[in-house]
């Protein structure tokens, strides 16, 4: 309790102590203003120089000068924080509101996409077996189309094989390789090229007959 007590009352003492000291500031800047002739002993009284015309109201009331400043710059302030709260609200209510939308637009991505999924494998499916089959129905056409094909370009494959120049192969006048590695080389780019004439030749006619599968499906 007494150190309590002695806490209040040096609180008050420098309360005292401030408030002396403010009381000294302004009471010597009024003595700094009579002495340059704009009060007299009456405070709420102007004194003008000779030569001076200042016709303001904290010269004439100087006492109102501290509690007129201290509104203003209250006003001020509040301005300034009105404008602050302002914009603060309004940046709120923007973040707010794309918060909001894209809430939304993620719950209606999660009610509404796995339905589009599975609209597009049930659709992929009803593809996929509608072409089996007719694959399977147009089975016996591509197999004769490529028997045709082959019987077409037979000749023109021999003629193309006995011209082939081969790659990485030594081959002899008498048309004869030096090792079964070479031979299975030869072999493979044969093929590569009887493969490679047979699909672009196949793959014409079936394009001819895009029509007639599409009018199939």
């Amino acid at each position: 309790q007494t150190l309590g007590s002695k806490n209040s009352a040096s609180s008050i003492a420098g309360a005292a102590r401030a408030e002396i000291d403010y009381e000294n500031h302004v009471s010597h800047v009024y003595e700094q203003l009579k002495k340059l002739g704009y009060l007299d002993n009456n405070p709420d009284m102007k004194q003008y120089k000779a030569y001076s015309n200042v016709n303001n109201f904290f010269l004439e009331k100087f006492t109102a000068f501290g509690p007129s400043f201290a509104t203003f710059t209250r006003k001020v302030l509040q301005s300034y924080l009105i404008n602050a709260s302002t914009v603060l609200n309004n940046s709120h209510t923007r973040c707010l509101n794309m918060f909001i939308l894209s809430a939304f637009d993620m719950a209606r991505d999660m009610l509404i996409t796995p339905k589009k999924l599975e609209f597009a494998r049930e659709k992929e499916d009803e593809l996929y077996q509608s072409l089996l089959k007719i694959s399977v129905s147009k089975l016996d056409e591509i197999k004769e189309l490529i028997t045709d094909t082959i019987s077409m370009i037979r000749t023109c494959l021999i003629a193309e094989a006995a011209e082939f120049d081969f790659v990485g192969v030594e081959v002899n006048k008498n048309g004869a390789v030096r090792n079964t590695k070479e031979l299975q080389a030869c072999t493979e780019q044969i093929r590569d090229l009887v493969l490679s004439r047979l699909n672009h030749a196949i793959a014409g006619k079936l394009v001819s007959s895009v029509d007639i599968l599409r009018d199939s499906y």
